[in-house]
């Protein structure tokens, strides 16, 4: 079986093809592949799997796999070392991509899939037509595309009781987040147990770490969700009190005008020319 090195922390490609030029290999560095047009199948872990438009995958080092071809394809290639990854994330996100054992496509937060989506369009655009800087450009949105990566890895993957409260809070932060709709997971009591914390620990543990309290961190990243929802969607306050876990309409009003000193739609009116234009799907180039 062929093994391919990376001589570089970090490189990308972009190809078509209509064929895939080598069957089953292994490579000894990450990669992200997003799939720009076509279909075929991803074939790793015994399994495989179809892709399409849009889908973005993750291969760990030492995966053997294979891309097969069904109509021409375009890929975008994002590839780091082992010890890239850890210069650009952190360590602590490298078990989190390591972590990942199946060939399907990720699944990404709403949110993030559409980040996603614009980040691997800019680097697609960039390297069509390079620009001033254009080497440090894409290194630092492909590092952008892996931390997002990353923290939704981190948000499906829930430490054992053996990982240091240091590599439990990394684990933590992203879980609120992508739990951030669902209150019930996120009182005191249900972190605990799932993240192996005893109540005063974490509380505890937490402001140390963050100089302020788990309650307060909670509620500050529901306001940042209600204010995104106010600036980048259509719904109404209505179905944005649902979408993130409060009881009712009035009592997201009521939160919200306690922290910003204005209503959910004094605030959406104030700041909606900020809106931005967003692709319709996941195809471009």
């Amino acid at each position: 079986m062929w093994i391919e090195n990376l001589y570089e922390p970090f490189e990308i490609l972009i190809r078509e093809r209509a064929v895939f030029p080598v069957d089953v290999h292994r490579h000894t560095f990450f990669e992200l592949v997003y799939i720009v047009s076509g279909t075929g199948c991803l074939s790793a872990f015994g399994r495989e799997v179809t892709y399409r438009p849009g889908d973005l995958f993750l291969i760990r080092p030492e995966t053997a796999h294979r891309f097969v071809v069904e109509t021409v394809s375009r890929f975008v290639f994002l590839r780091f070392t082992q010890q890239a990854v850890a210069d650009c994330t952190g360590m602590l996100a490298e078990p989190f991509l390591s972590a990942q054992k199946e060939p399907d496509p990720l699944q990404l937060h709403e949110d993030d899939a559409g980040k996603i989506q614009g980040l691997f369009r800019l680097i697609w655009m960039e390297r069509e037509k390079p620009g001033l800087s254009c080497s440090d450009v894409l290194r630092q949105w492909s590092v952008s595309a892996l931390l997002i990566v990353a923290r939704n890895l981190a948000a499906r993957t829930l430490p054992d009781a053996g990982v240091s409260p240091a590599g439990r809070l990394a684990w933590l932060l992203p879980y609120i987040q992508r739990h951030i709709g669902q209150p019930e997971r996120l009182t005191t009591e249900a972190l605990c147990e799932v993240f192996h914390f005893s109540k005063h620990y974490l509380g505890r543990y937490f402001r140390r770490h963050y100089q302020e309290s788990l309650g307060s961190y909670i509620t500050r990243c529901r306001l940042r969700a209600v204010e995104n929802e106010l600036l980048n969607s259509a719904r109404s306050v209505k179905e944005i009190a649902w979408k993130l876990g409060f009881s009712d309409a009035s009592h997201l009003t009521k939160v919200f005008r306690r922290h910003t000193g204005k209503t959910p739609l004094q605030f959406r009116r104030e700041h909606r020319f900020r809106q931005p234009d967003h692709p319709a799907d996941g195809r471009f180039g």
